[in-house]
């Protein structure tokens, strides 16, 4: 696997931090269904679907709301994505923007309009920040409902549920033997468990858990919105548990444009220092 749960721990904090027609809404409380049986095949495919339907850009404005053990918050953001480019984002606290950003496949720019200064350098700057292995694609696939850290060329198993449809990186008694051997040759893994919809055409949940952070990352969809041949998330959220901590954010998707060029602007003004 590619991705360090971190990198999802680093979304997660920084929307926290400075932090779309036909709608298909999963509904909660109902007592589910048992479903057919498929072939693993089947869900394979559908997986590889997901990932090929993404835009070429994007636009949307999303409000995030933020829980953790000590603080609880709400921000507005305005999302910019460039595919496989560049992503810029605004964040605002009440009507006052807070902080903006620009992230590309190797750096970043962070500006800081509280303390009025900005963070500037490569991706390897969170590396040595965070210990994130930094994949910019995991970020759109995130906010995109797109299985994230998903690799076409490994190979993937179905674990049976009689009620839902769950794909894993890993097979279900490796799973069983991560969890009695946490410190031995699973200390470097991340298992991926995607969660995929009865018509097989969306992510209903996605779970990782890592063992070397002992940190457990859950992901919900719950309703969907078809934005021209694009289905994308309209609200997720987003739990995250370590050892120290638990976050909740529930993001709730806006207007948002799919396949419109967007120009991605960040200007840094002359009387900003850079952030200690």
């Amino acid at each position: 696997m590619n991705l360090n749960i971190r990198l999802v721990l680093l979304l997660g904090i920084s929307l926290s931090f400075f932090s779309c027609s036909k709608k298909v809404v999963g509904e909660l409380g109902e007592k589910p269904e048992k479903l057919p049986r498929r072939k693993t095949g089947d869900l394979i495919a559908a997986m590889d679907s997901l990932m090929l339907s993404q835009p070429q850009s994007y636009y949307c404005k999303i409000t995030t709301k933020y829980k953790d053990t000590n603080n609880q918050i709400t921000l507005k953001s305005s999302i910019r994505i460039v595919r496989d480019s560049a992503i810029n984002a605004l964040i605002k606290y009440a009507t006052f923007p807070v902080a903006s950003a620009l992230i590309t496949k190797d750096s970043l720019i962070v500006i800081d309009k509280r303390k009025k200064c900005y963070k500037k350098g490569e991706l390897g700057y969170l590396k040595e920040q965070f210990g994130v292995s930094f994949d910019f694609s995991n970020v759109q696939e995130l906010l995109w409902a797109k299985p994230v850290g998903y690799d076409p060329e490994q190979k993937y198993f179905q674990i049976h549920d009689p009620y839902h449809y769950i794909i894993s990186s890993h097979r279900k008694r490796e799973i069983r033997k991560s969890d009695k051997n946490k410190k031995e040759k699973w200390q470097d893994d991340v298992i991926f468990k995607y969660y995929i919809s009865p018509e097989l055409n969306k992510l209903e949940r996605l779970e990782i858990n890592s063992k070397s952070d002992t940190a457990n990352i859950e992901v919900r969809y719950f309703e969907y919105e078809q934005t021209g041949p694009y289905l994308l998330p309209q609200e997720m959220s987003v739990l995250i548990s370590t050892p120290r901590n638990r976050l909740e954010l529930n993001l709730r998707y806006g207007r948002s444009e799919v396949d419109v060029p967007q120009q991605m602007i960040l200007i840094i003004p002359e009387n900003y220092d850079e952030c200690p």
